[in-house]
């Protein structure tokens, strides 16, 4: 399963307020997602017959068979039973395991050492921090170590050690490497996204108040969930009254239902983002975050390598299950694996 940089997609999605969705149609109506009826009869190994009715388009769809068992989910269109494809190359970058020089990307310049990928060591160039090994970043084209927390410095969160992000200031001096989660409600924090995310935040979650950014506190859903919608302003989250208008809107995603029926995506203070953000935080405060090149902190290959495997597989399913939350709801059981297939596999190795 593809599971590269999963955890800032978490972030990204569950705390950021949006997932990639299924199409809505004129009225913002959603698609239909049914089980192949029993008088239809699907030919030359169709998985998905596509139906675009003037009103609301369906998808019918069935299992495919041992010998051809993928079916890729379509757009507008059907779909045919496939084998499964090939297992995508090894590209590892300095740190992640290996078994011939082969398999380590072109920033592991010294090849696949003890069964890992060797980059740059402390002195040595480097164009980016991707070349260096764990432990290092690039700074002035050569590899020296990450700031540590308290360190001054950085300008960005490669710049520090693992497990902490930088908390920019005017300057470079001013800027400190902070552990990711560990500012307080309504404290500064140097920089706040656009969708209103900072993993510095205790809660995952700032705002700008008075032209200073400072971190929200952990907001959920303000009706229960699965909240159904219409449009993203049904999306409402509870709110933050320290700030002036401390409440966030999430968005309205068409979810793979056979009612056409949309949902809200979550909030962090909703079980199921809880759920997950569990995880990122266990990771964060392992050792095991330390054998990662510094760009690839959170992605699922440096993970999976060197993480407790059932915490990796809880991790991959809970965070999976809060992204598709909205797509989840009312899916049965035939579209799961086809139209939800990241989280289905996340779901069965789990």
């Amino acid at each position: 399963m593809e599971t590269s940089k999963l955890a800032l997609l978490a972030f990204s999605v569950i705390f950021s307020l949006s997932a990639a969705a299924p199409e809505k149609l004129k009225n913002n109506q959603c698609p239909l997602y049914q089980c192949k009826q029993d008088h239809q009869n699907f030919v030359d190994n169709t998985c998905v017959f596509y139906t675009p009715t003037v009103t609301q388009p369906t998808y019918y769809v069935t299992s495919c068979s041992k010998r051809n068992p993928h079916c890729q989910a379509p757009v507008q269109r059907n779909s045919t039973c496939e084998g499964n494809p090939p297992s995508p190359p090894v590209n590892a970058w300095p740190g992640e395991k290996c078994s011939s020089s082969s398999q380590c990307s072109n920033h592991a310049k010294n090849g696949c050492v003890n069964s890992v990928c060797v980059g740059s060591l402390n002195g040595e160039a480097c164009f980016t921090s991707d070349d260096c090994n764990p432990g290092l970043r690039c700074f002035n084209q050569q590899c020296v170590p990450q700031i540590h927390i308290g360190g001054t410095g950085c300008t960005s969160d490669y710049d520090c050690v693992n497990g902490s992000g930088c908390n920019l200031a005017s300057t470079p001096a001013n800027s400190i490497c902070f552990p990711y989660f560990s500012i307080s409600n309504h404290l500064p924090v140097g920089y706040c996204s656009p969708t209103n995310s900072s993993m510095l935040c205790n809660s995952g979650l700032c705002m700008e108040y008075d032209g200073v950014y400072e971190c929200m506190s952990q907001v959920s859903t303000a009706k229960k969930i699965p909240q159904q919608c219409s449009v993203d302003a049904d999306c409402m989250s509870t709110r933050d009254d320290y700030f002036e208008y401390g409440q966030l809107m999430g968005s309205c995603l068409c979810g793979y239902n056979p009612s056409g029926n949309s949902y809200c995506t979550l909030f962090p203070g909703d079980e199921p983002a809880k759920q997950s953000s569990q995880y990122l935080i266990q990771w964060i405060q392992s050792s095991s975050i330390n054998n990662c090149n510094t760009m690839r902190r959170f992605t699922g290959q440096c993970m999976s390598d060197w993480w407790n495997s059932k915490l990796n597989r809880a991790w991959n399913y809970f965070s999976l299950n809060a992204i598709y939350y909205p797509q989840l709801q009312g899916a049965l059981d035939c579209v799961q694996p086809v139209f939800l297939a990241p989280w289905y596999q996340a779901k069965e190795a789990y």
